[in-house]
């Protein structure tokens, strides 16, 4: 593998470089006068970001979070997983499908501005991490810049971008091959709970389920890559739990294959879109719910 993984393909990277200048890899700093972090320059950041890619794109959540933040929608945390379940996951694979929501619904919280929100499910995410031996990400470093940072929600933005990003790639490059792929998976499926679940306004339903039927090409790369961990040897472990989830996305997938197909693009109408939906939310609740 790969063990300077990104999971976001070469148009998703240089859009966020431009439009929020993130540095998937490199932390980088910059001082103002009043001592607080800010993020640098956007023509620094390109020079200096390190690229690296990976042949199955894996998606990141956030994009869809920016999508429903552009188009002036409320924040809605009811859809959210509760902090206080955080408790009750016992094994691996649940807690890692769990940090996997919860770091998508930081990601939801720091879009949308809610400061507070974001420091509690850092908490949570920063104990969860800690549970896995991985310092990365989620550590007292981000919640100190966060702190200091309140006021500037791309600054915020930036650094739960980042902290996700740094825990993927040390659990990649560990080969934590028990735990990663279940927190992409979590991650997904959380982002498109919030989107098909956010209540839709007529304007927006047609860009809504643009969003929705692009994320097949992200659900396809999903897939392909827990084949991929399966049939590596460092996996035996996961074997079992990765299956399950290939037969649970699987079936997203085959509701995805029988939309029609129009230039290339899936046009999705009420009835697919709801599908999509209730699968979604079935798969979401099964991991949510049992400890």
């Amino acid at each position: 593998m790969n063990t300077n993984m990104l999971f976001f393909n070469k148009k998703i990277f240089y859009f966020f470089i431009i439009l929020f200048t993130v540095s998937c890899i490199n932390e980088k700093k910059d001082k103002s006068s009043n001592g607080e972090d800010n993020i640098v320059d956007e023509e620094a950041e390109k020079k200096d970001t390190i690229l690296a890619y990976t042949k199955y794109d894996l998606p990141l959540p956030v994009n869809l979070y920016v999508f429903l933040k552009g188009k002036n929608l409320a924040f809605f945390p009811e859809l959210l997983v509760p902090i206080e379940k955080e408790r009750n996951y016992v094994s691996n694979t649940r807690k890692a499908i769990n940090m996997g929501f919860y770091s998508s619904d930081l990601g939801y919280c720091s879009t949308f501005e809610q400061t507070q929100k974001t420091i509690d499910y850092y908490v949570v995410l920063k104990r969860m991490a800690e549970s896995f031996g991985i310092g990365e990400g989620y550590n007292e470093d981000f919640i100190g810049r966060v702190e200091k940072n309140k006021n500037n929600i791309d600054s915020i933005y930036n650094l739960s971008t980042d902290a996700y990003w740094k825990f993927c790639n040390k659990l990649e490059s560990d080969g934590k091959v028990n735990v990663l792929p279940f927190v992409v998976v979590g991650s997904w499926l959380e982002s498109m709970h919030l989107i098909t679940n956010v209540p839709e306004e007529k304007k927006l339903r047609k860009e809504i389920f643009k969003k929705v039927a692009e994320q097949e090409e992200a659900l396809n790369n999903i897939i392909k890559y827990l084949y991929k961990v399966m049939l590596d040897s460092n996996a035996f472990e996961a074997i079992d739990d990765i299956q399950v989830l290939i037969k649970q996305l699987k079936n997203i997938q085959s509701i995805y294959k029988k939309i029609y197909k129009y230039e290339g693009e899936r046009l999705l109408k009420k009835d697919d879109f709801k599908a999509i939906k209730v699968e979604i939310m079935t798969i979401r609740e099964e991991y949510k719910n049992i400890n």
